[in-house]
């Protein structure tokens, strides 16, 4: 699995990720990346918001059909970078299911 901000990057050119082979119509992918803060720079925390995510995804053909709140970590302000040891390893984290419809 990938973290959906390599998958972005890759998409954009700007990564040194090349883009996973997409799932054939009908399947399922779980996209999972550390919550961004709005208005901060996410990438050089190695965080992402959780909206531009489902937005990708969605320009992408996928749609999300679940969403979790299993990796939420109510602690985490979103400002540290996600190595920081004052985090001890307890990043918040979103989870989404995404399926690429049949065509």
């Amino acid at each position: 699995m990938m973290p959906a901000r390599r998958l972005l990057h890759a998409r954009a050119g700007t990564g040194a990720h090349a883009p996973a082979p997409g799932p054939k119509a009908g399947g399922q992918v779980a996209v999972i990346d550390h919550q961004g803060k709005m208005g901060q720079d996410n990438a050089k925390m190695h965080r992402m918001m959780d909206t531009d995510a489902k937005k990708w995804l969605q320009d992408a053909g996928f749609e999300i059909v679940r969403e979790s709140n299993i990796l939420r970590q109510n602690a985490d302000d979103h400002t540290l970078p996600i190595d920081d040891p004052r985090l001890g390893r307890a990043t918040d984290q979103f989870l989404f299911i995404a399926r690429k419809p049949a065509k």
